[in-house]
């Protein structure tokens, strides 16, 4: 499924591009990273209280704009953003270019595609949560009885399965966490296709919607959400040349 590159092949219309990359990986390369980032980005990895989120940050970011480099045919710190609805960054000057970056852990990935909008989230499975309490503060009554009705041992899938198809969506619109998580459904049950599958605000524009999920590695569970028909997905685990 993860082809392994250094440089991605030009992106066409109605394909995405999903990359993922072990950020401890680029440890020993700190520096290098660092290099990389805005005076703003630099200044947002400084508020981190632990180094090692500090380090992820860094990294994660840099890989962000290595790959958008590439794509643009650009150096990686001359690309400037701008930020739209709920401050979602975008490129400033190539708005056909859209993206997305999430990290959990030790790894992030990248989500990217042309005109749609596009969200991507990422999670390292944890089983000792309290699944019940979070579903019901945050899945629709739909969701909730889906995921209530799985076998014990498939709980922990089914609940990241959710999460994640949920924040890969809301991050593509570019609301956040303001637009009401209750409000829409999606696929959860394991083997099951992901799938959009109720959008109360806008019930017509539900076929608009491509989902998709993944795992970067075992106990990782991915998701990505574009607006707009998708032909192709391709997954590629990105090593610097």
């Amino acid at each position: 499924m993860w082809n392994v590159a250094s440089i991605p092949s030009p992106l066409k219309k109605n394909v995405i591009h999903v990359w993922k990359y072990r950020v401890s990986d680029g440890i020993s390369s700190m520096n290098d990273h660092l290099k990389l980032l805005s005076d703003q980005e630099k200044q947002r990895a400084d508020r981190y209280r632990f180094e090692v989120d500090r380090e992820r940050f860094i990294i994660s970011h840099s890989i962000l704009r290595i790959l958008l480099g590439h794509y643009l045919g650009q150096e990686p710190d001359q690309i400037t953003f701008s930020f739209g609805h709920q401050q979602k960054p975008e490129l400033r000057d190539y708005k056909r270019l859209t993206f997305n970056m999430s990290h959990s852990e030790d790894y992030a990935v990248y989500g990217y595609c042309l005109d749609y909008d596009i969200g991507i989230d990422v999670e390292y499975v944890k089983k000792d949560i309290e699944f019940e309490i979070i579903a019901r503060q945050f899945f629709s009554e739909k969701e909730c009885a889906a995921l209530f009705s799985l076998e014990k041992k498939n709980l922990a899938t089914g609940f990241f399965n959710c999460w994640t198809r949920k924040e890969a969506f809301i991050k593509a619109i570019g609301d956040g966490l303001t637009f009401p998580l209750d409000q829409f459904a999606v696929t959860l049950k394991p083997g099951k296709s992901p799938e959009l599958t109720e959008l109360k605000s806008a019930p017509t524009s539900l076929k608009q919607w491509s989902l998709y999920a993944f795992s970067p590695r075992e106990d990782y569970i991915g998701a990505c959400a574009v607006n707009g028909p998708v032909s192709t997905v391709n997954y590629f685990q990105f090593e610097k040349s």
